[in-house]
């Protein structure tokens, strides 16, 4: 009996010791961010600042590698903005970082694709939104429900 609470105990102790870290990363991750801008509000005519490129660069990270991780610290580099990349429920630091210009707002990273203005990133971002919106229309359309679900169909008697 004891055994198995000592067990138990490790096991907890173990698991929080994990989430910690887990939370320390997402917290550094963030800590430069406190007065966010939603990407919306990215204005590019005056520069963009720190907050602004990371605006830019938190919705390059969900278009190209999806929901699960972000952009981490930044640095500024002549003329360019650099975030470095965590990914996964643990935030395992990639070596690819993504890129915002300080000037346009374009954004890239290695192996990604290359924006040369925050005009053209938004141009693609909307065409995939109307696109992700239709799709979910014509299923909707088709009988499928928005979910890619068919809805069932009720015998008679049951």
């Amino acid at each position: 009996m004891k055994r198995s609470v000592h067990i138990s105990m490790l096991l907890v102790v173990w698991i929080a010791n994990a989430s910690a870290r887990a939370g320390d990363a997402t917290k550094n991750a963030t800590a430069d961010s406190e007065s966010a801008v939603p990407f919306a509000a990215v204005d590019p005519s005056d520069g963009i600042d720190a907050s602004e490129a990371r605006a830019i660069a938190d919705e390059y990270f969900a278009q190209e590698y999806g929901s699960c991780g972000g952009s981490s610290t930044l640095r500024r580099r002549g003329r360019t903005w650099v975030f470095s990349v965590l990914f996964g429920l643990t935030g395992e630091k990639l070596k690819e970082t993504i890129r915002v210009d300080a000037r346009t707002g374009g954004v890239w990273s290695a192996g990604g694709p290359r924006y040369q203005s925050l005009q053209a990133f938004r141009e693609k971002t909307t065409a995939d939104e109307e696109r992700r919106d239709g799709a979910k229309l014509d299923a909707v359309q088709q009988g499928v429900a928005a979910d890619g679900v068919k809805p069932r169909r009720r015998t008679p008697g049951r």
